[in-house]
């Protein structure tokens, strides 16, 4: 069994989605169980979940449209957050992006 890290920014931005959830749907408290029953399947297995990109791989709540990403640093998940609020998709990373990533989030995201 793993221990699973969440970044500081990760943990933030996980606060900060119970809050949501709780505020927009009286759903907090669900939210979190539901993060907790996915935290405990990172924990027995990480590389279940797909790789989307190199190391980083996604893992989907089925409840609400939230997914955490985690990558694997010397057999320890390490989480970063990932949500879809509304119109706004937040990505918190461990690294800024170069800029060939920054010119693909911003045409993702219609800045281009």
């Amino acid at each position: 069994m793993y221990s699973v890290i969440f970044t500081q920014a990760a943990r933030a931005e996980l606060i900060d989605a119970q809050i949501w959830y709780e505020d927009e749907a009286g759903s907090g408290w669900h939210f979190r169980h539901a993060i907790g029953a996915l935290i405990e399947r990172m924990r027995d297995n990480p590389r279940q979940f797909p790789a989307v990109y190199k190391n980083v791989r996604r893992a989907l709540l089925r409840r609400f449209p939230y997914s955490l990403f985690l990558v694997l640093e010397a057999d320890a998940p390490i989480v970063i957050a990932h949500s879809l609020r509304g119109d706004a998709t937040r990505i918190i990373s461990m690294r800024k992006a170069n800029r060939r990533e920054q010119k693909i989030y911003k045409k993702r995201l219609g800045a281009a």
